[in-house]
Formats: C-alpha cells, sequence, structure tokens
C-alpha cells in the first residue's frame, strides 16, 4: 500500500488549498464556539450525569485540601456512599482541581469545570485535524473530518461522539468527552510509531491517559489497535519483530503509569457491584431504537417503521451516508494505508456494534464480555465515519487535481460544505436550544425558588441523606453536595436495594432523614413538615442517625462465582429489608467475599445494650459518642470497604461487613469515642508513587525512548 496523498504527491500545496482547509476547520469550531458560549456563561446546576462528576471534583479538591490522597477517597453523597476514584476514571476530574490550583483559585471551581468542558467541546476539530495529518492524510482530507467531526446527531445509541452526550441539555459524559479526543490522539500516536518508528512519547501518554480517563475506552482503544496492527503488520519477520517491539514498549510503560489504578481495582473488585441487571447486558446494548424495526411478536410496529424510515431518509442522515460510502469507495480507490485503515476500522466497529446479534458466540468469547456496554460501541463507529469523511474528500480533491487554482481547492470544499449544510444548521439549531434549555431552568434553581428554597434549608439542617423521587432532582442535589439516594453509577454492593419511602423502617435503615415530596398529596404519619414551598414540601423523619447499635447473626453465602456471590449476598439483603428483622434492629453479618460465615459469635449485643451520645460526619471520616451497657455491635450506615479503618478511643479496632454491606465494629462496655476513617491503602500509594516516577522519567527521557527498540532487537539478534 502507497502512503501517497494528494498532499505530499510532489507538487507543493498552494494557499488556496492550505486556506480552504483552515476554514473547514474554523466553520464547526467559530458555529460551537458561539453557540455553546452559554455552557461556560452560564452557571447552571447541571441536571444529567455532569453533576455527579462536579461532585467528584469538589471531593477531590476538599480531599486535597484536607490532606486525603485525590485519588482514592470517599464519596458519602450517592446512595450510601462509595470510594469513586478507587474504581473510577478520575484523571478528567482532577485535571480541573489542578488547573484551579494553578490559577490559585481565582476561578471557582465551577468556571474552570465548565470551561475544560467548553474548550474541549470547541476544540475537538483541531484535535480532529492534528490526529489525522499525523496519520499522513492530506490537509484537505483532515480538514473535511474536522469539519464533520462535531456535526454527528441522533445516533441510534445515542452513547458516542455525538455533542447530546455531552451538552448540558444532553447526558453530561464529561469523562467521555475526554476519552473522545484521547481516542483520536492515541491512534494517530500509534499509527505514527508503527508506521515509522517515532512518538513513543506520545503513545505511551495518550495511552495511559485514555485508561485514566475512560477504562472503557481504553478497552475500545485496544480493539481498535488490531485494526491499526493488521494495516501495518506485513510479512516478514522484521517487521513483525519491530512491531512487537513498539507495543511492547508501550503497553509495558503505560501499565507501570496507570498501575496504581487497575490493580487496587482488581484486588478489590468484590467490593465493586458485578451484579447491576440490565446496565452492561448486551441485549440491551444493541438498543431498542436499531432493532424496533425488526421481528416482534405481533408483527412490526407501523409507527416505529415509519419513525426509522423518516429518520434513515433525513438530509443529515443521507449525507453522513454519502461521506461512509464516498469513503469506502475512496479507500478502494486509493488504497494508501490510512485510507484502508480507515475502511477498517468503520466495518471492524460496525461488525462489533452488531456482535450481540450477528457474532454471540464471539460476544461470549470477547474478554470482559460481561461487563461491556455494547452502546458505547457506538462511538468506534463514529471514529470511522470520521475518517471516511476525509477519505472520501481526499478522493474528491483526487479527481480536481487537473483544474487550475482556485478552481482545484475551491470546488470540493464547496461541495463538501453544501453536503455539510443539514448537518450545519442541524447543530446550530441543537446548540441553541441547549442554550435555551440553560436559560430556562435558571429560574427554576434560583434561589429563592422552591428548589432553591430547599436546597439552603437543608444545608442548615443536620447531616442525613435525602429522597427525592424526581430523578433529577437527586442528580442536581449531589451539585450541591447533598448527600442523597440516588445511587450514581450503582457501583455500590447496596446500591441497588429499593427503598420504600413511606415505610419508617427502610428510611431508618437507609438514614433518609428529609424527603422531598409534592406539595398536594397524602403524606406518611412518620414525616414531619419543615418547609413549604409552591410546589413542593420538604419534611423530616425520625431516621437515628448515620450510626446505631444492633443485634447480629451470621449469615451464609453460596459458593460460586464472585459475581454470583455478590447476587447472592444482594437477594438475601432484599429479603431481610422485607422480613421484619431491619425493622428490628437485627442485622446480618456477612464474611464477604469467602462466602461461609467464621466460627464463633457474629457480633454482641442488641439495639438496646447502647446509646448513640453524638453523631458528626464529614467526607471521609464518622465521630460518634457512645455509651454501651455491656459489649456491643455498632453499625455505621455507610457501605462497607475494606479502607475504612475503625478506632475505638484511639485505638484500632476490627471493622466487618453486616446488611446490607454496612460497615460495622464491637465496642466494649461503657463511654466511647468511636471513628470511622476512610484512608487509601498503602498499595496504592506507593504504586502511585511509582508510576509518577517512571512518568517522569519518560518525560525527561522522551528522545531516547526509541534506544529500547535497538536494545531488544540487539537482544534479539545475539
Amino acid at each position: 500500500m502507497s502512503s501517497i496523498t494528494p498532499s505530499n504527491n510532489g507538487r507543493r500545496a498552494s494557499r488556496w488549498y492550505l486556506g480552504v482547509a483552515a476554514t473547514l476547520v474554523l466553520i464547526p469550531v467559530v458555529l460551537n464556539a458561539v453557540t455553546l458560549f452559554p455552557e461556560l456563561s452560564l452557571a447552571v446546576p447541571d441536571q444529567n450525569d455532569g453533576a455527579m462528576h462536579f461532585l467528584f471534583i469538589q471531593r477531590a479538591s476538599e480531599a486535597l485540601a484536607e490532606g486525603y490522597n485525590p485519588f482514592d477517597f470517599w464519596v458519602p453523597d450517592l446512595g450510601y456512599g462509595f470510594p469513586q476514584f478507587h474504581y473510577y476514571q478520575h484523571l478528567p476530574h482532577l485535571v480541573v482541581v489542578l488547573i484551579h490550583r494553578i490559577l490559585l483559585k481565582q476561578l471557582d471551581l465551577l468556571t474552570v469545570f465548565n470551561l475544560v468542558r467548553y474548550l474541549l467541546l470547541v476544540g475537538f476539530p483541531i484535535t480532529v485535524y492534528w490526529s489525522m495529518r499525523t496519520m499522513e492524510f492530506s490537509p484537505a482530507g483532515s480538514a473535511a473530518s474536522a469539519a464533520f467531526c462535531t456535526l454527528m446527531t441522533g445516533t441510534f445509541a445515542r452513547m458516542g461522539f455525538e455533542y447530546e452526550s455531552y451538552l448540558w441539555a444532553g447526558f453530561g459524559m464529561y469523562t467521555q468527552l475526554w476519552a473522545m479526543h484521547l481516542l483520536m490522539l492515541w491512534l494517530a500516536c500509534l499509527q505514527r510509531l508503527l508506521r515509522r518508528g517515532v512518538g513513543y512519547f506520545g503513545t505511551i501518554i495518550t495511552s495511559s491517559a485514555l485508561v485514566l480517563s475512560h477504562p472503557f475506552y481504553g478497552y475500545m482503544a485496544a480493539a481498535t489497535g488490531l485494526a491499526v496492527i493488521a494495516v501495518n503488520l506485513h510479512p516478514g519477520i522484521d517487521v513483525i519483530r519491530r512491531c512487537a517491539i513498539r507495543l511492547g514498549v508501550v503497553v509495558a510503560v503505560a501499565l507501570v503509569i496507570s498501575w496504581y489504578f487497575s490493580l487496587p481495582f482488581l484486588l478489590l473488585r468484590a467490593y465493586f457491584n458485578l451484579a447491576h441487571e440490565g446496565l452492561y447486558s448486551p441485549a440491551l446494548a444493541i438498543g431498542r431504537d436499531l432493532v424496533r424495526v425488526a421481528y416482534h411478536p405481533k408483527g412490526p410496529h407501523r409507527a416505529h417503521l415509519a419513525m426509522s424510515i423518516e429518520y434513515l431518509l433525513s438530509p443529515r442522515v443521507l449525507t453522513t451516508t454519502i461521506f461512509i460510502v464516498g469513503g469506502l469507495a475512496g479507500a478502494l480507490a486509493l488504497r494508501t494505508r490510512q485510507t484502508v485503515l480507515a475502511g477498517l476500522i468503520f466495518l471492524w466497529w460496525t461488525f462489533l456494534y452488531l456482535a450481540p446479534i450477528l457474532a454471540p458466540r464471539l460476544v461470549a468469547a470477547m474478554p470482559m464480555h460481561d461487563a461491556l456496554d455494547f452502546r458505547r460501541f457506538i462511538g468506534g463507529i463514529n471514529l470511522g465515519a470520521i475518517l471516511l469523511v476525509g477519505v472520501a474528500s481526499e478522493w474528491m480533491w483526487v479527481r480536481c487535481e487537473g483544474f487550475r487554482e482556485p478552481a482545484r481547492a475551491i470546488i470540493p470544499a464547496a461541495i463538501v460544505l453544501i453536503l455539510l449544510a443539514p448537518q450545519l444548521h442541524e447543530r446550530w439549531r441543537r446548540n441553541l436550544h441547549d442554550a435555551a434549555a440553560m436559560e430556562s431552568a435558571l429560574p427554576a434553581l434560583a434561589p429563592d425558588s422552591d428548589f432553591g428554597q430547599i436546597v439552603a434549608r437543608l444545608k442548615s439542617e443536620p447531616p442525613a441523606r435525602v429522597h427525592f423521587p424526581k430523578l433529577e432532582g437527586e442528580m442536581t442535589l449531589a451539585f450541591f453536595e447533598i448527600p442523597s439516594t440516588y445511587g450514581g453509577q450503582a457501583f455500590s454492593l447496596n446500591s441497588m436495594l429499593p427503598l420504600d419511602q413511606i415505610d419508617a423502617t427502610h428510611c431508618n435503615i437507609f438514614n433518609v432523614g428529609y424527603l422531598v415530596l409534592p406539595a398536594f398529596g397524602p403524606s406518611p404519619t412518620f414525616l414531619s413538615s419543615i418547609l413549604q414551598t409552591n410546589d413542593l414540601n420538604l419534611y423530616r423523619t425520625d431516621a437515628h442517625g448515620y450510626a446505631e447499635f444492633g443485634s447480629v447473626r451470621w449469615g451464609d453465602i453460596e459458593g460460586g462465582t464472585l459475581l454470583e456471590r455478590q447476587q447472592h449476598l444482594r437477594a438475601q439483603n432484599f429479603e431481610w429489608l422485607r422480613d421484619g428483622d431491619a425493622a428490628a434492629g437485627k442485622f446480618i453479618r456477612w464474611n464477604f467475599p469467602e462466602g461461609a460465615p467464621s466460627a464463633g459469635d457474629a457480633g454482641p449485643g442488641t439495639p438496646e445494650s447502647g446509646t448513640i451520645i453524638d453523631d458528626k460526619v464529614s467526607s471521609q471520616r464518622i465521630d460518634v459518642t457512645a455509651d454501651a451497657r455491656q459489649a456491643s455491635t455498632l453499625i455505621f450506615k455507610m457501605s462497607y470497604h475494606p479502607n475504612w479503618h475503625v478506632a475505638i478511643d484511639g485505638r484500632e479496632a476490627p471493622g466487618f461487613m453486616v446488611s446490607p454491606s454496612y460497615l460495622a465494629v464491637v465496642v466494649p462496655s461503657g463511654h466511647h469515642q468511636v471513628t470511622a476513617e476512610y484512608r487509601s491503602s498503602g498499595l496504592k500509594k506507593m504504586l502511585l508513587v511509582i508510576g509518577a516516577l517512571t512518568l517522569l522519567m519518560v518525560t525527561i527521557f522522551r528522545a531516547r525512548l526509541g534506544d529500547l527498540e535497538r536494545f531488544f532487537e540487539r537482544s534479539e539478534l545475539s
């Protein structure tokens, strides 16, 4: 395969050619910069996943200020608490915290967060252009892809590169916004490394950053890498050896840099909820929209069929289809390494996206298939589509090579702009809709609004969890660091347990101290109204607080895989909530993840054997003052994790798990000060230091990384 493109065929690019390419890049940049400015200028709390991401940024900044590890800390605000960064991608959040510190806190965290999101949204065409030029696409083809990359809308899964995934009125998928950029940069760096043997530093950095920003996209990068290898790997032992060495160096160094995240995750994966029914199901992953025109027990839905036909015939979708077909044809016509790679990536990801239907056996054989959300594979198709737009444009420019300037540059660019016009209009309209939605939300979230009054009152009340039946309400509470029963991504083992808001026992067990209910309608008798607004009422429950004494018996978890043990644990905790033991203050002690109970008593005491004098809750610790008339079991209403450390009067005491996967400790008789504190493990800190030192060494000696390739080649030859 040749690497000749219209930009390097021996003819110097003209000013018209470069000017047209620059114009194509600037059009979407300027369009998004103008229409998305409200994303930066309007400080409106998110009502989607963006609220959670901002919460994580706030808690990370707070942990850093208080001397805790910002790479691993407790987040008490979602569900019943979870060490989010121990299991969840966190580099994008820590970048915001770092910028906030670099700016000496002259801008508030929310402004910095919005600024980072705004720049990533506006700057994606620049990322695409640089990446494709690095992959040896022509300036014209790279510019056409840059013009197209922000215009994808209305895909079936709505989980890919389309901007509805990231906007205020969309899904707020902040970490995937980073991953979208990093995947393009990583692909360019890897292609350059395998093709020319240069760019070790860039490939290592983007690989590490991708894993720490979005592990699922790291998985997708590995799958995309198979296509890159297939295009660059030619017969010959020397070529195979060089590719193997280059990949080995990148993978080894990137693993060391990111090891602090992946290894502790694997060692303590038992406390990460794998039993989330439906979230990662391949059947769900395909997306209901994709199969709605297929077979149905009662025949195809005519309305859905009409909607699907209307969707497929819309100008913006037809434009994308034209570019994809043209790109595939162009890849066959040009047959350069980069154009063939573009076609292969698109076809490969289309197949993987449809694999649950086309090749279920392949899905069963894929690594970590139980944890794959195939909906997100639409991002791989989007990646291939962006590349194919560049291929189609390159082919058009080649066909116009015989024309004189400026027609040779303007005609292909005009064709591209005409084809993209419906999508440019659509993007303009959708961005303005997003801005309008933000402005319309301002009154509802203002301090004097119903919601604003409730937030202000909750801030002044003693801390306890809030149940807000309206999902957007609970997500927005996270924005203000108010703990709620919303489970976030449902990572904790108890996050999937049902909460009955009209059951006093449930409110006490989950320490739901406050309920937000409609102003008009019946309310349970155990609630006390503390604030009435036009449309909402804030009630206080009789929950006992974040700690209470209880009686404990052993529970037995059946053997099997870790997933099966988690499912059994959840089922028994669900029964425990229903069978009356929870109401009586009787808890179950779990020897999890081992399963079988240990010998001896599960724990001494009864609900009446101790009294909570006071409890004080902060983000990383709970301080309880208690009187125990005899040795008793004290239960903290926070999710259990081995990184919790309990001290009784300053002396360490062993904690253990009780239903519904809470932290508990045995307290001797007498008056005691009991403290539970979440601390990052020594292993994580050590691996973090090793990773930081490795990153520093790679940065300092980045020009010498190519010597590793020659060293391994000499070692093999000798």
